[in-house]
């Protein structure tokens, strides 16, 4: 479905003012080299961390008895009264069935993958939609690029959430640890790259991750762990690739960012993380550069997490966030959040928008030369009882979001960013009654949520909208020399394929060949 972008204003922004970062310890550590290629690494096991009294409170916990009165999906002929009324509220005027018009995205996004030899780099923060994967795993999925050619430059300290996928093989986490999101308020401000700590107090809590790529093979190196640097020292036990442990001890200082660099000759592929002494604020993991040989295409990091709203970002201090993108420029950043501003009976507009504003003119001022989206949520139903069919508002949510969208249209103006509906892109409001019903369902039976399908068909319309299903994804992120390689076997089987099919070759130029 075309149409589903809104313009921004092509009015001239003044820059951002870049801000003051406070200052990153540092620690480095050399380890020795791990085991080579053709050793084999066992599968990270993790232990169960529930307590024998947490088990037995579950056994003996009673189920539930069935509600005698479920909440369940309001019938067609509802849905459609309740459609038929708000065709009639729109041409009355009522404000709160505004749809928002919409363009589509310019070149300003297709134009950044035009003949590159360096990779695309793009990061998207958001809230459960993104969290499961699945919307950008299909995004990746259309480039056609072979698992390798498609890295992450951050793991974020989600890791363990439910609901949440993250770009390694496996993740294990003893209990005494937290997740501290940024935003909701406390020390979630002061965030690692996902917006999102993962904290602990507790001697001997522990953390392992494999990290293996998808082909099951390791690639990272160097590791550097994000945190944050206490007063007092702190001190890690850490092992690499199941071996032994060695006692690392991070000095103390002022409160703020910090990093450890683990330098080792050979990739990574576990890590294991014990806590000894101190407190322990973990921001999670940067990845040093693609190894030797290596020719990304697309860099791409993905921030989600389940409950998140953009006061995330409106709340995150850029003095202590903005250290860990020092060496990471985007070209692409986007933000997807709306779907747990909407959850509410009746949407405070300006409080939103002054919300809003405030979160992007953060991110603008992190990366001010990146392209800028805005996703806003998709449409939402209303679950029922049958005992009271009829007398439920089916839209309410459905123009709550659509408000939102048209907010977010208008912040996005300001800042220089485009805005994409995922609401548009089912089919406007009420679309989310259509989809639930679709087989297979494109929508969860929360009506809030998509199901596989869903995401994969929204993904699907995203990667066309931003003209990505127009780039030749093989040549992007290859130098001149190999690039001239590649071409070279491209001319070699368009001139067999000719042959075969008794063309000739005269007469067509260069850029006819590629």
């Amino acid at each position: 479905m075309a149409g589903v972008w809104m313009a921004a204003s092509n009015a001239a922004l003044s820059a951002p003012t870049a801000p003051s970062l406070l200052p990153l310890a540092r620690v480095q550590v050399r380890l020795p080299s791990g085991p080579t290629h053709s050793t084999v690494v066992a599968d990270l096991s993790c232990p169960s961390v529930a307590t024998p009294s947490a088990v037995a409170s579950r056994a003996a916990r009673p189920a539930a008895p069935p509600a005698s009165d479920p909440l369940d999906i309001p019938d067609a002929d509802s849905v459609a009264a309740s459609l038929r009324d708000l065709a009639r509220d729109a041409a009355n005027g009522n404000p709160l069935a505004f749809a928002p018009a919409q363009d589509r995205l310019d070149d300003v996004l297709r134009g950044l993958t035009a003949g590159r030899r360096t990779p695309l780099r793009v990061a998207i923060w958001g809230d459960s939609h993104l969290a499961a994967g699945f919307f950008t795993d299909t995004l990746v999925r259309q480039t056609g690029l072979p698992p390798e050619r498609v890295q992450a430059s951050f793991l974020p300290g989600s890791i363990n959430r439910p609901g949440i996928r993250l770009p390694l093989r496996r993740s294990c986490l003893s209990a005494g640890w937290r997740h501290e999101p940024g935003y909701l308020s406390g020390n979630g401000t002061a965030p690692g790259p996902g917006l999102v700590n993962l904290s602990t107090s507790e001697a001997g809590s522990w953390l392992a991750l494999d990290l293996r790529n998808a082909a099951g093979q390791p690639e990272r190196r160097p590791l550097r762990l994000l945190y944050q640097q206490t007063p007092t020292p702190i001190q890690l036990a850490i092992s690499l690739d199941g071996g032994q442990e060695y006692m690392i001890e991070l000095p103390g200082g002022p409160a703020g960012p910090a990093a450890l660099d683990l330098l080792r000759d050979t990739p990574v592929t576990q890590l294991r993380l014990r806590l000894l002494q101190g407190a322990l604020r973990w921001h999670g993991l940067a990845f040093g550069a693609a190894p030797a040989g290596a020719s990304p295409a697309l860099i791409l990091d993905v921030f989600g997490y389940p409950g998140a709203t953009a006061n995330a970002w409106r709340q995150a201090d850029l003095a202590y966030l903005g250290n860990w993108f020092q060496d990471t420029r985007y070209d692409v950043v986007m933000l997807e959040y709306g779907t747990n501003e909407g959850n509410v009976r009746s949407l405070d507009g300006p409080t939103y928008q002054q919300n809003l504003r405030q979160a992007v003119g953060k991110l603008r001022t992190l990366f001010p030369q990146a392209a800028c989206v805005l996703i806003a949520p998709g449409d939402r139903g209303t679950l029922v009882r049958r005992g009271s069919a009829g007398s439920e508002d089916l839209l309410r949510f459905s123009r709550i979001h659509a408000d939102i969208g048209r907010l977010q249209h208008q912040v996005a103006q300001d800042f220089g960013c485009k805005v994409w509906s995922m609401q548009t892109a089912m089919g406007g409001l009420g679309s989310a009654y259509q989809w639930v019903r679709q087989t297979p369902a494109l929508m969860a039976r929360d009506l809030i949520h998509f199901s596989v399908p869903g995401y994969q068909q929204l993904a699907r319309q995203f990667f066309s909208e931003l003209g990505w299903d127009r780039v030749d994804w093989a040549r992007v992120g290859i130098a001149a020399p190999a690039l001239a390689e590649v071409e070279a076997t491209d001319a070699v089987a368009l001139s067999a394929s000719q042959a075969a099919s008794g063309l000739t070759p005269e007469g067509t130029s260069a850029s006819q060949v590629q």
